[in-house]
């Protein structure tokens, strides 16, 4: 369920692709691949005014959102980090220390979808 929001000041010229490219990547990174992208989400923002160290040169700024499973320690999020600035390095061209990653970690009754909380549908999961 991994949700990527990334704001950069790079145009890209196909932005759904791009999306798409980044949800898979994102998924994959953290270990949960999600090969037809019906368990992530993610949504690129241009904004031509993001500026990073003072300057405008090419940069990013990426929202990872995750549920917490017992899995999120700093070794997985450094993985994840590390393939993610890769990611947008060779696609956006924007060097892999022009930007931030900020983690957010949510509890299960902090997301929902389907009219219900993750908490609620993990309840009516048969056991």
């Amino acid at each position: 369920m991994p949700i990527s929001n990334l704001v950069t000041n790079v145009k890209i010229a196909d932005v759904r692709s791009f999306s798409t490219s980044l949800s898979k990547v994102s998924s994959e990174a953290w270990g949960s691949p999600d090969s037809d992208g019906s368990n992530t989400s993610a949504s690129v923002v241009y904004n031509e005014s993001l500026n990073f160290n003072g300057t405008y040169d090419p940069a990013f700024m990426l929202e990872f959102k995750f549920i917490d499973v017992g899995r999120s320690g700093t070794e997985r999020r450094d993985a994840f980090a590390k393939r993610l600035c890769k990611f947008f390095e060779e696609e956006l061209e924007i060097p892999q220390s022009r930007g931030y990653i900020l983690f957010k970690v949510l509890a299960n009754n902090e997301i929902a979808m389907d009219g219900v909380t993750y908490e609620t549908w993990l309840c009516r999961q048969p056991k």
